[in-house]
């Protein structure tokens, strides 16, 4: 949605309303300098973003969607080692370096996004000081993410890292229901099917959630976060959970 403003009668169109934290953060003038390169896309579920080992061609502003980095083992096994939605950017290994990621990009929750190509991120990164402070505060913040995954993959109960994923996905995305299917959670959490088909059940004769047909909706926000494990209380910070 854009923003609009009238001077002497006559309609002006300013910066976009954007979700995304890092484009809402600028001000219009440095929005202004890569306006042109930005591009309103739909980012459906499944959708791969970037493959292992591949040189990444855009980077991706989510505004309702969400993108999971995901680690592929060597028996076709996956786990989830992070996630981007409107509070970040896809592709900071663009930021950091010029070698491709070792990990698949892949959307996980559908929604719209902005996209930019690559280089154009790259050189707009070196000319705006803002963009590039927040980028690096995002940085920062997923990093601790991928840390905090390791330590909760290994000490927290299914239930509790299942708890804890709704709510950072919908933080993530701003979204009331979410767009997911068991299938998928099992492959983003690491474990199988039938251990996420108990732990929904069991939040869902709580009353914290309710699913049906791909959809999770969470009813008892405040009752899911007594349940979810201590890590959500550590990385909301670093979210737009408001």
């Amino acid at each position: 949605m854009l923003n609009t403003v009238k001077t002497n009668g006559f309609q002006t169109v300013t910066t976009p309303q954007f979700k995304n934290i890092i484009l809402s953060g600028l001000p219009e003038t440095e929005y202004r300098e890569i306006a042109p390169d930005l591009q309103l896309v739909e980012m459906k579920s499944h959708d791969v973003i970037n493959r292992p080992y591949e040189h990444v061609q855009y980077v991706y502003f989510s505004e309702t969607s969400m993108v999971s980095s995901v680690k592929i083992l060597e028996d076709g096994a996956s786990v989830e080692t992070g996630s981007i939605g409107r509070e970040g950017v896809t592709g900071i290994s663009v930021a950091l370096s010029k070698r491709p990621s070792p990990k698949l990009s892949i959307v996980q929750i559908p929604g719209e996004g902005y996209r930019m190509k690559s280089d154009k991120f790259r050189a707009a990164l070196k000319l705006n000081g803002l963009l590039s402070d927040l980028v690096s505060e995002f940085i920062f913040t997923n990093f601790t993410e991928t840390a905090q995954c390791v330590a909760c993959n290994s000490h927290h109960t299914v239930t509790e890292r299942l708890a804890k994923w709704l709510l950072i996905s919908q933080c993530k995305t701003g979204r009331k229901e979410l767009e997911l299917t068991q299938d998928f959670i099992a492959q983003m959490l690491g474990i199988h099917r039938p251990g996420v088909t108990l732990a929904a059940l069991q939040l869902k004769k709580d009353g914290l959630i309710d699913y049906r047909r791909g959809l999770v909706r969470i009813t008892d926000k405040e009752g899911l976060e007594e349940f979810a494990c201590e890590c959500y209380e550590t990385l909301k910070s670093g979210y737009p959970c408001n």
